[in-house]
């Protein structure tokens, strides 16, 4: 470390030193991880060469930071600039603020034991491990198990006895607490440690040296564990072999009692064996220490351990006798203080102005990230009487309260028109309010220096004025960082607004606190009437009041049940050691000491029962509060349902929760809705009750705030947009099943769907017969009040407010699904109380909000539309027919297309209906734009027989320059209908005789359409997620018609019953499509392909008639020119479709190569004068540019082509040498050098092809 100072110092004191700024950055870096979390080697570091480290940094750190920081912002406006660049100098001074951080950071380290502890007295607790101080220092041992024990020993040589036979006086133990156990063999006087793994072994380990071996004095003993491995340490010697380890892990570090001595009845007599020394300096911490860290600790231990042993009192002038921790915060904090002066200082004008025109800062936030979370760490560390104290705090303050400001300012900008913009990925859907990075690290960095700035006596004047007040309100749920502002609280309890405790709500601050905030709310904002005056309710509801009383009133129920849970436990607990105390006072020879300690657990036991009770009692207070409001926004609700029917801009989270309130007031369920697909099912532990079912899911549906809830669950068909497998499997008849419970627990019996429950909650509870489940599930809650809401639900349930709420929230984008399907439900529950006609104004809006989610659809269909507006018709001929209206304007008509794409689903209409639907699809058009040059073509006289089917008028709209969103929407909706009749199937298939098109609305303006052609131009330059819609209207014929299909596709002659030119040959485009991006549709074409991949054709049982595998069987029988096809196809796609094929899966790479390797295909490919050349040059492309997978394609094409030319020679009798000339091009096998190795190389086949090859050339 010494030898990186130099070696910094030399690149600081170069002339040119602008030239190394990155080298700089690097080594202080190393410098700083490398020292990390080990005080006494960084307090060498500091007092090496008279603090050489920090002139080193100190000057690093006078850059001009602003003056880079200008050039950064100017590089940005480079259209060549790369964003992952980062400026030389700001690299550099980063990496000294991290460097500076490392060095003044203290040792987390636990003092267990501070005083003299004599080892030959009988047994006693000599220190405790409470729960704070594990939760403290061993902070996530169930990741890492790991640790490191030392102390101080003393040996008094002269009055130690040895012992004959192993003898063993215990010095430490540490079992009750996890930590090892150390004990000294009296008879060699060598230490003995004993660790307890989580297997429940006591495994022991032997030092090699004796405390005798070692010089007098002091002996620093250190055991460090790693996870398995084990390290013990006398001063700095290792004791133990590297080989050594644990057969387990550790077990983690838990409170409990450390004891020293042996028990009374065996402490041993005058002249008896005994082991005299003195113990102090116990110490314990979660690192494990390294090798160094050990070395550099035992001086520090050691002179530690001297002012103990001899009691010194005096203070010492001179650095000697300050710690090392204090020193080297001492030191860091004079560098960090003239950086801040230097680089930070700012006129209070010069920084009101920037403020003003809204500039970020002079200085790079990161750096400035930097700064503040080093001055807050130093402040924490360095005492508040220091003189730097101040000076550490107030630059850093006001820079860090400008720069909160105005990322906070500018995130909430931005997150008014998009609501998703700035939210980091690895959020979670209730951490939608925080920004991204780098943002929020540096509100997190403010965040922790607040903390600690709050915690001083001078630091409490940042609360002082209203605006920094706000601020600090404001950064705690973006940054995730919780300050405690309880004493801000109570003081400012008077003059606290209405604004200022909605945005406390958020604040997460313990139940006396915030039951504070309440009060002080309703005081402030109640009228004399007992209501919210107007203004104080819109800043409730626009500081997202509703989202925070429900996470505060969730966060309540859920700590009381644990404080319910922690309390029974304790009071069991209490009982059984009252009755083990009393049951050893019983005894006779009892350990006094031992009792003590139990005694001592017992009133531990007792207080941290009184500490629970107390708070569960404040979390009782709390919801009492919180229900109080929450009655207060259900008495006021239709002030707020107007509020949003004017305008009220209020977020998803508050939308989706009102839209509950409103139904719960109006007597309606709200729904909630989960796809089997994203459940993730768990192996039930009672599988003696699983009845066949062993998969299942707990989902809860929780009210708080209601007495009961009024629970349903169903079990629905998932809407799929793609199918997967035959037309007979539409309707699935999976053994899963949906119930509710009261309890988490199989043994909490079952509640009849529609009953009430217990208590505010309820659970789903979904089992399945596999673990990945299909059913989708629907549950419907209504909450039950006592007392019940009789006054909201009066002023709710006006006709005209519930129609006008629902069109307000209906018109909004962006809002949660269940938001839309909870206004619908509140629609469809007034059929009794409002008339039909109330509804058609806002048709278009239902419409539309059919086709944001598939589940929400259904619902509003079934519920609403069905329900209300149609409840005696089919919805899908009415749905048609009102979208054919020449008023119906275009959006509408496309929201038809999509939800008949749902409605004619089996599920939701019968039979008749259906029918029904394709009379008005075979009768009339639903008009779209269509360019004057692209009107249909007349039929000419003679040609009404060439009568067109359904799906044939409905796509007749079709063409190339409508928008894309009516090109998916009618490919979805003739899927749809292709799905549900396999007799349209057929009618479609056989339209494939019409070459020129079937002729379409004979009965009104009619007209002839060609539907193969158009599929055909639609699948080779069609948009992407176009060509995706169109493959699954192919896919669907295929599980309805699989022979015709494929009769159609691979038919290419004039027989009429194939495609009847090659101009629109559907095989072509398919085989281009391999390469979609969408893996969904590279299966469907893979399916589709099945029939020509190679395959026995052999008999099967009857018992998989009608499966996937018996269609495609049943379409390869049809299939009699496997190899013409094939060669027609490769002549039309050319062999560089080859190479494309290079960047695609495995599985299409191999579908392409048994096409390849067809004997035709491969004929046609080397003999022809017109693909040979390019065949060639594409082989050369692969063995060159593709790599492996390039090399193993050309390697198993040539292996096949020589195997087929050997027969192909045998059979001619040698006469027709083409094809064993075309495997011998010279293209291939030429004579570089770096060629033939590449040939060599892709495979060992290669080299056997070239010899054969010449071989052959011989004659």
């Amino acid at each position: 470390m010494k030898y990186f100072i130099d070696m910094l110092e030399y690149y600081v004191g170069l002339d040119n030193t602008v030239d190394f700024e990155e080298e700089k950055a690097w080594l202080v870096q190393l410098m700083g991880h490398c020292c990390s979390d080990d005080e006494h080697l960084c307090a060498d570091l500091l007092r090496y060469k008279e603090g050489s480290i920090l002139i080193s940094l100190s000057r690093m750190l006078m850059d001009d930071s602003k003056a880079a920081w200008k050039e950064v912002v100017a590089l940005r406006q480079r259209p060549d600039h790369d964003p992952r660049s980062v400026h030389p100098i700001l690299m550099m001074q980063r990496s000294a603020l991290f460097a500076l951080s490392c060095l003044m950071q203290p040792q987390h380290v636990a003092d267990l034991v501070m005083r003299a502890i004599d080892c030959k007295l009988e047994r006693r607790p000599i220190a405790t491990l409470d729960r704070e101080t594990v939760a403290g220092y061993f902070a996530g041992q169930e990741s890492r198990k790991t640790y490191t024990l030392s102390f101080v020993l003393v040996m008094r040589s002269g009055q130690c006895v040895h012992s004959k036979v192993p003898d063993f006086q215990p010095i430490v133990l540490g079992a009750s607490t996890n930590l090892p156990s150390i004990y000294v063999n009296l008879q060699d006087f060598r230490l003995w440690i004993q660790i307890c793994t989580v297997s429940g072994k006591h495994e022991t380990f032997v030092c090699q040296n004796s405390l005798e071996d070692l010089p007098q004095g002091q002996i620093v003993v250190t055991i460090v564990v790693n996870g398995s491995s084990i390290q013990a340490y006398l001063n700095e010697q290792a004791q133990l072999p590297i080989s050594r380890k644990l057969s387990d892990d550790p077990k983690i570090v838990q409170d409990g009692v450390i004891f020293s001595g042996k028990v009374q009845q065996l402490l041993p007599k005058p002249g008896q064996p005994v082991f005299d020394g003195v113990l102090t300096l116990l110490r314990a911490s979660q690192h494990p220490a390294a090798p160094h860290e050990v070395e550099s600790s035992i001086k520090a231990a050691q002179k530690e351990a001297k002012q103990i042993l001899t009691r010194r009192k005096e203070r010492k002038d001179t650095t000697e006798g300050v710690p090392d921790s204090v020193y080297n915060v001492t030191e860091v904090a004079s560098a960090l203080l003239q950086y801040i002066r230097l680089q930070f200082h700012d006129d209070p004008e010069t920084r009101r102005e920037k403020r003003r025109v809204g500039e970020l800062d002079l200085i790079d936030p990161t750096t400035t990230m930097w700064m503040i979370a080093n001055s807050g760490v130093c402040s924490q560390l360095l005492p508040q009487s220091h003189p730097r104290y101040v000076g550490l705090l107030k630059t850093p303050l006001q820079r860090a309260i400008f720069l909160a400001a105005l990322v906070a300012d500018n995130f909430e900008k931005t997150e008014v028109h998009d609501i998703q913009l700035g939210f980091p990925p690895d959020f979670g859907p209730h951490d939608r309010s925080r920004p991204k990075p780098p943002d929020h690290s540096v509100l997190v960095a403010v965040s922790v220096f607040l903390s600690q700035l709050l915690q001083s006596p001078r630091g409490r004047m940042v609360m002082a004025e209203d605006s920094s007040a706000m601020l600090v309100v404001r950064l705690i749920p973006m940054c995730g960082v919780r300050l405690d502002l309880s004493g801000y609280v109570q003081k400012s309890f008077r003059t606290l607004t209405s604004k200022m405790c909605a945005l406390l709500l958020h604040a997460k601050q313990d139940a006396p606190t915030t039951s504070l905030v309440l009060d002080a709310l309703f005081k402030k904002a109640l009228s004399d009437d007992g209501l919210i005056y107007k203004e104080d309710l819109q800043n409730l509801l626009l500081s997202h009041g509703l989202t925070a009383l429900w996470d505060i009133m969730h966060n309540c129920i859920s700590t009381r049940t644990k404080g319910q849970a922690q309390k029974q436990h304790l009071q069991t607990e209490i009982t059984t050691q009252t009755e083990l105390i009393r049951t050893t006072e019983q005894m006779q020879g009892h350990d006094e000491a031992t009792l003590t300690v139990q005694k001592q657990q017992v009133d531990r036991l007792k207080a941290d029962l009184a500490k629970l009770q107390n708070e569960i009692q404040d979390q009782e207070n709390l919801l009492i509060h919180c229900q109080k409001l929450q009655r207060q926004f259900f008495l006021q609700l239709h002030h707020i349902m107007d509020e949003i029917i004017h305008g009220l801009p209020l977020r998803p989270t508050d939308l989706r929760l009102l839209t509950q309130m409103v139904n719960v007031a109006a007597g309606t369920h709200y729904v909630g809705f989960f796809r089997g697909c994203d459940l993730h099912a768990q192996k039930m532990l009672e599988t003696e009750l699983a009845e066949g079912m062993p998969w299942e899911v707990w989902l809860k549906f929780e009210f708080p705030g209601a007495s009961r809830l009024q629970a349903s669950v169903s079990k629905q068909f998932p809407f799929r947009s793609r199918m997967r497998g035959p037309s007979s499997k539409v309707l699935l008849n999976v053994m899963e099943d949906a119930s509710l419970r009261d309890e988490r627990t199989i043994l909490s019996p079952k509640l009849r769907s529609g009953s009430l429950s217990s208590s505010d909650h309820v659970y789903v509870h979904v089992v399945g017969s596999q673990e990945k489940l299909l059913a989708d599930v629907e549950a419907r809650v209504l909450p039950v009040f006592d007392p019940p809401l009789r006054l909201p639900e009066e002023h709710v349930s006006y006709e005209g407010r519930i129609i006008e709420f629902a069109s307000a929230v209906l018109k909004k984008d962006d809002l949660p699904p269940d938001t839309y399907a909870n206004v619908c439900l509140l629609l469809a529950s007034q059929r009794s109380d409002m008339r039909a006609t109330s509804c058609i104004p806002h048709l278009a809006s239902i419409l539309m909000t059919c086709c944001r989610e598939l589940w929400v659809g259904r619902l509003v269909c079934t519920e609403l539309l069905q329900g209300v507006l149609y409840p005696e018709k089919h919805l899908a001929p009415i749905l048609y027919q009102a979208g054919t209206a020449a008023s119906t304007p275009l959006e509408t008509r496309l929201c038809v297309l999509q939800i008949c794409s749902q409605v004619v689903h089996p599920a939701m209409t019968p039979k008749e209906g259906f029918l029904q639907f394709l009379e008005n699809v075979y009768r009339h058009r639903i008009e779209l734009p269509r360019p004057a040059d692209d009107e249909l073509e007349r039929p000419a006289f003679g040609e009404e027989h060439k009568k067109a089917c359904a799906v044939t008028c409905l796509m007749s709209v079709l063409h190339k320059q409508l928008p894309r969103v009516f090109q998916v929407a009618l490919f979805n909706l003739t899927e749809a209908i292709l799905a549900r009749d396999a007799e349209e199937c057929l009618k479609l298939i056989n339209e494939n005789q019409w070459a020129d098109g079937a002729v379409v609305y004979q009965e009104q303006n009619a007209g002839k359409f060609a539907f193969w052609r158009e599929l055909h131009w639609f699948l080779m330059y069609g948009h992407p997620d176009v060509q995706d819609a169109a493959v699954r209207v192919l896919l669907i014929l295929f599980w309805q018609q699989s022979e015709k299909l494929m009769t159609l596709i691979c038919g290419t002659g004039d027989s009429g019953d194939g495609q009847l030119s090659e101009n629109y040959w559907l095989l072509v485009p398919l085989l281009k499509l391999l390469g979609h991006n969408s893996d969904d549709v590279v299966a469907d074409l893979l399916t589709l392909f099945a029939p020509l991949a190679e395959g026995s054709t052999g008999t099967h049982d009857e018992e998989d008639e009608g499966s996937e595998e018996s269609l495609i069987r049943q379409a390869r029988k049809v299939i009699k020119n496997r190899s013409e096809i094939l060669k027609d196809a490769m002549v039309q796609v050319s062999p560089r479709f080859i190479v494309r094929a290079m960047d695609w899966p495995c599985d299409v790479r191999d579908f392409v190569l048994g096409i390849v390797l067809t004997r035709s295909v491969m004929q046609e490919l080397t003999v022809s004068p017109k693909l040979a050349e390019e065949f060639w040059a594409v082989m050369v492309h692969l063995l060159t540019d593709c790599g492996l997978a390039g090399q193993s394609w050309v390697s198993q094409t040539l292996k096949e082509l020589a195997e087929t030319t050997k027969s192909r020679v045998s059979l001619s009798g040698g006469e027709d040498l083409r094809m064993v000339r075309s495997v011998c091009s010279p293209k291939v096998l030429s004579s570089s050098n770096t060629r033939r190795r590449m040939l060599s190389s892709s495979s060992t086949g290669i080299g056997k092809h070239e010899s054969d090859s010449n071989c052959s050339r011989t004659p």
